[in-house]
């Protein structure tokens, strides 16, 4: 399965002003926990930056409910490729 992976420090650290908190999306289980040993944890202890992770079968469809609402409410998603090209096609990313 190809995913669309952005590492929270690698995109999102030089945008946010000092101590933000970051909120990432993802699909939660065994697979948000391996995120957060390998990305969210180094990330925190090295910028002091908290990562909350949200978990969704499938964040294509809240992402595209928030952007419709007006209120995105997360910093960085873990997407399928073929959403992410779609979400972006409909100018939700």
């Amino acid at each position: 399965m190809k995913q669309l992976l952005v590492p929270a420090g690698a995109l999102c650290a030089l945008a946010l002003p000092a101590h933000a908190d970051l909120t990432v999306m993802s699909w939660g289980g065994a697979y948000e926990r391996s995120q957060v040993e390998a990305y969210n944890k180094p990330f925190t202890a090295e910028t002091g930056i908290a990562v909350t992770m949200l978990a969704a079968d499938n964040p294509a469809a809240p992402i595209k409910s928030m952007v419709e609402a007006g209120n995105v409410t997360i910093d960085v998603a873990d997407l399928e490729y073929t959403d992410a090209v779609r979400l972006c096609d409909e100018g939700a990313l």
